[in-house]
């Protein structure tokens, strides 16, 4: 090879910044990333990323480490080439020679191929770190990079640093955990490693000082280093040394651009949304290469945004323009979504009240959550009384806003002063939804269908794109009251209009009225659980965030079911949100049913706490108060205090019947009953079932029905063992155990409810549970253990010989060490599972080894093989949470099962969506093209489908995905069939 085409400084190692410091937290991702032999790190210019890898490798001196950084003329393949095998040679490959290697045909898979096999041969650990490779990403290079991607060598640690995510199936494989991403947000610089680096350079900060330049930088690297540099300074020619560095910038822009930073400066954000209502096509153009100018302005998941200080200095500039009013105008014309909230806060800090009066008219979607509602009601408490009466748009929106902080008070009387007077009609039907959500707050459900029925008259004269809230408010109303006839007719005229919905919060809350009226109701709660899993999938697809309130919803449906496990995790992401958006009204629901979450667990301590949170907490609604008391009764009940219990179950029987709420009171009877029925007073507990049972029969038609069956079989010494086994084909026979004290304990003392306790999951998330208790993975001891039980797993129920395990599972041991782990796997197996009463887990015999049938009581891909067998599609589909063991997904052993389960898959939701219309077909077709991403058939549909309804927002975004698919992630041209349909919009 002729090394003197090569420049040596582009493969050494950088030595780090003098002043750099160890940042833990990167460092671990880093570490964890080389682990899973692939690392990813992007981010922009003066983001940092070279210094934290130059940092690392000078810390832990790694043997064999590979770095190259790449400028734009490696981005012809002979001489990346050359580099690469340079680097080879580095570490100590003297015999690797380009031209052997690459000879004439210089083709990327060549010299790939033959890395893997060098590297692989050598042994030793080898690290290749790739800086600044968007500066040669081509086919070439990345057809170089994807065999070493997607055949992994556990000695070969690969970093890529770039400026833009590589044209890689990254996402897909950080979330399996095969790969490290470090996004630029992760680079950013905490506090306290700011303070720890300011003084590693010498220089003393006060606290309020580098809270004030810290906030500033917001932890933009290149932008903390600079800081720290100009405070050496002091702190007044700190500020105008920035401003004087800001002006440099500003003035060093071609006049369009400077224009362009000045007019956008009023924002915090520049959504998407603005580039096609606000700025010109070539405005456009600039503002989308700005990022890669400077570091003061840079992308958010929202869009772009100028950093604090410069955005600061900005305003001052935009304060001097004699047309600034012209330009607030606009952004109130154009501007939707958050935008939109944006100029109301201009327009009411301007005090033009009118403005503000005329965008809350033009503008159906105003998510005031993202400044925060004790933000807005500070703004609007300071418009003046009379423009209230004058601009009742104004009066309504304050009255949102006090309802959402727990003024209802506030909020009930600008509704009633607002329907005594004169105004439109689309004004005194928003006054009708403003006075019918105060008085549910109010637990005034009675009154509040009176309002219902007199506002349905003024919503059939209106768009239904403009009454989707408070159709939402009835069904929910109809439905506390008993109304399920009502409640469905309302859902349906939801359901009905939800293709002609295009904001996505509404058609979140339409999907959401049906979850709770048509499937929970009825006790489909796995559809439920699917249902919630789209919709807030849905609005991430839009950057939105979930109401914490659906993430409830999703947590009730797995209690139900009892997935525990996965409820408690559903519960932590509510108060992720709620935290994140300040939405305090939510806290209480998330906190209520973390209680209920916590007595099904057990965990009577830590449901207390929950419970006596919400009992302290301020304004919370009636519904809320009744289902806290039930919460403590039971509570109270498991604890055998069964005065406290029975005094707090009154307690809500009494909220409940002053709520009018029918079916809320048969429920709130039969809890009373089984308390009596705990103490053993089975005649008074059968007296409060017979006053339950006809409001339940009349309001439910799920678990509720059955659970008062088994108490009414208990109390009077009847066969439970019967009814349980009519129920336990239920998706919530999980709760009906957990709910009851004594089904508990009668069913602990029956053995044939208890031979078969074990139930395993395999479709998606491997999890193993006995007697509906999860199985820590820890308590498996060590992963290889863990993978003889599923290797025993995918061959049940057969027996296995002891040479065909240890062929398939230790072919690279002999065959004493082979025998050695399987005995030892056997042993731990059988411990474990023993110490939850399982006997013989795992039977062996005649050196023939298999799961024990006798104590398994489900498993879901052997179920879902049974259901296709009876092409029973529907329930396959409900099985069906993800592929065969994923996290085994490169087994030799899995894949056959794999494949065979996935096409079985794909065939169940072909033959649904063929039968199913509308939004469910919609949802079918996502998740058919989700599983089979060229399945053109599917695509095809799912594009007409958009067509046919109008949709041809959601037509244009869906064609652009699927043409990504086709062309960057395999190749191919898009088929012509979906081109053609796609010409028809």
């Amino acid at each position: 090879m002729d090394d003197s085409l090569i420049i040596r400084s582009k493969y050494l190692i950088p030595d780090p910044p003098p002043f750099a410091i160890c940042r833990k937290r990167v460092e671990s991702m880093i570490s964890e990333g080389f682990k899973k032999n692939f690392l990813f790190v992007v981010g922009s210019s003066g983001s940092g990323k070279t210094t934290a890898i130059s940092l690392y490798l000078s810390k832990h001196k790694l043997k064999n480490a590979i770095y190259i950084r790449l400028t734009e003329e490696d981005a012809n393949f002979s001489i990346f080439a050359r580099y690469i095998v340079a680097g080879l040679r580095k570490i100590g490959m003297k015999s690797v020679n380009f031209e052997n290697i690459m000879g004439a045909n210089s083709r990327a898979y060549i010299l790939s191929a033959y890395v893997i096999n060098k590297v692989e041969d050598f042994k030793e650990d080898v690290y290749l770190i790739l800086d600044d490779f968007h500066n040669v990403e081509n086919s070439e290079t990345l057809n170089f990079i994807n065999p070493i991607f997607n055949n992994r060598i556990p000695n070969f640690h690969v970093a890529i640093l770039s400026q833009k995510k590589p044209s890689m199936k990254i996402g897909k494989e950080v979330m399996k955990g095969n790969a490290v991403l470090i996004s630029e947000k992760d680079l950013y610089f905490t506090e306290k490693e700011f303070l720890t680096l300011a003084e590693k350079v010498g220089m003393k900060i006060s606290r309020t000082n580098a809270e004030r330049i810290f906030k500033r930088t917001e932890g933009w690297p290149i932008g903390v280093v600079a800081s720290i540099k100009l405070y050496s300074k002091g702190i007044k020619e700190f500020e105008k040394s920035y401003e004087e560095m800001f002006r440099e910038i500003l003035e060093a822009q071609d006049r369009k651009t400077r224009n362009l930073l000045v007019k956008i400066s009023p924002l915090s954000e520049v959504s998407p949304s603005i580039l096609k209502g606000y700025l010109t096509d070539e405005e456009i153009d600039i503002l989308m290469k700005l990022p890669d100018r400077g570091a003061f302005c840079y992308r958010t998941k929202h869009g772009f945004r100028l950093q604090n200080l410069f955005r600061d200095f900005l305003l001052t500039e935009f304060e001097k323009l004699p047309d600034k009013e012209k330009y607030l105008r606009r952004l109130g014309k154009h501007f939707e979504g958050h935008d939109a909230v944006h100029s109301l806060v201009f327009y009411l800090k301007a005090k033009d009240f009118e403005s503000a009066a005329n965008l809350i008219r033009t503008t159906n979607f105003l998510p005031l959550g993202i400044i925060g509602f004790e933000t807005a009601r500070n703004l609007l408490n300071e418009v003046p009384p009379g423009y209230l009466v004058k601009l009742p748009e104004v009066a309504l929106l304050k009255g949102e806003v006090s309802l959402r902080v727990g003024d209802v008070k506030v909020a009930d009387s600008i509704a009633d002063r607002i329907l005594k007077t004169e105004t439109t009609l689309p004004v005194r039907f928003k006054a009708y939804v403003l006075k019918i959500s105060s008085l549910v707050f109010q637990g005034n459900y009675a009154t509040a269908v009176k309002f219902v029925k007199e506002a349905e008259e003024i919503a059939k004269d209106f768009d239904f794109s403009k009454t989707v809230d408070f159709y939402y408010l009835a069904a929910r109303i109809y439905y506390l009251t008993g109304q399920f006839e009502n409640a469905r007719k309302t859902v349906d005229i939801l359901i009905s209009n939800l293709n002609s919905v295009k904001n996505p919060l509404n058609r979140a809350k339409i999907l959401n009225s049906y979850c709770i009226v048509n499937l929970s109701r009825e006790g489909k709660f796995k559809e439920v659980e699917d249902f919630y899993g789209d919709i807030i999938s849905m609005l991430h697809s839009y950057n939105l965030n979930a109401d914490p309130r659906y993430y409830v919803n999703l947590a009730i449906a797995q209690m139900n079911m009892g997935k525990l496990e996965d409820a408690e995790n559903t519960l932590e992401e509510a108060f992720e949100i709620a935290r994140k958006l300040s939405w305090k009204e939510r806290f209480p629901d998330i906190e209520t049913e973390s209680g209920f979450l916590s007595l099904m667990k057990n965990d009577l301590d830590k449901a207390e706490r929950f419970f006596e949170r919400v009992e302290k907490r301020r304004n919370i609604n009636k519904f809320l108060q009744g289902a806290c008391n039930m919460g403590r009764s039971v509570l109270m009940r498991k604890k055998r205090n069964f005065e406290k219990a029975l005094e707090y179950a009154e307690e809500d029987l009494k909220i409940t019947e002053s709520m009018g709420q029918g079916a809320m009171v048969g429920e709130s009877l039969l809890n009373i009953a089984k308390i009596y029925l705990a103490r053993g007073d089975f005649e008074t507990a059968l007296e409060y079932m017979e006053k339950a049972e006809p409001l339940l029969v009349k309001g439910h038609d799920n678990f509720v029905l059955d659970n008062l069956k088994l108490l009414r079989c208990i109390a009077k010494g009847g066969d439970v063992k019967q009814i349980i086994d009519k129920i336990e084909k239920k998706e919530y026979f999980g709760i009906l155990l957990s709910d009851s004290d004594i089904l508990y304990q009668y069913l602990n003392e029956t053995k044939s409810a208890l031979q078969k306790v074990v139930s395993i999951k395999t479709l998606g998330k491997f999890e193993v549970f006995v007697k509906n208790e999860r199985v820590p993975y820890k308590k498996f001891r060590r992963k290889g253990v863990i993978t003889f039980f599923k290797y025993l797993l995918s061959n049940f129920p057969k027996q296995i010989s002891i040479d065909k395990i240890s062929d398939d599972l230790y072919r690279h041991l002999d065959l004493k060490k082979a025998k050695h782990n399987i005995y030892v796997s056997v042993s731990v197996i059988n411990k474990l599972f023993e110490s939850y009463g399982v006997k013989e887990m795992i039977l062996r015999a005649q050196g023939m080894y298999g799961l024990n049938p006798g104590v398994i009581k489900s498993i879901d891909f052997i179920e879902f093989t049974e259901l296709a067998r009876k092409s029973k599609f529907k329930e396959m589909v409900n099985i069906y949470q993800g592929a065969f063991l994923e996290e085994n997904m490169y087994d030799d052993w899995t894949m056959q099962i794999r494949d065979y389960i996935s096409g079985l898959y794909v065939n169940a939701l072909s033959n649904l969506a063929e039968k199913e219309k509308g939004a469910k077909k919609e949802v079918l077709l996502r998740k058919l093209l989700d599983a089979d991403p060229l399945n053109e058939e599917a695509a095809r549909s799912l594009l007409a489908y958009y067509i046919d309804n109008g949709n041809k927002s959601a037509a244009i975004s869906f064609y652009e995905k699927i043409k990504k698919i086709y062309e960057e992630d395999y190749g191919m041209d898009l088929p012509s069939g979906i081109v053609y349909l796609f010409e028809r919009i």
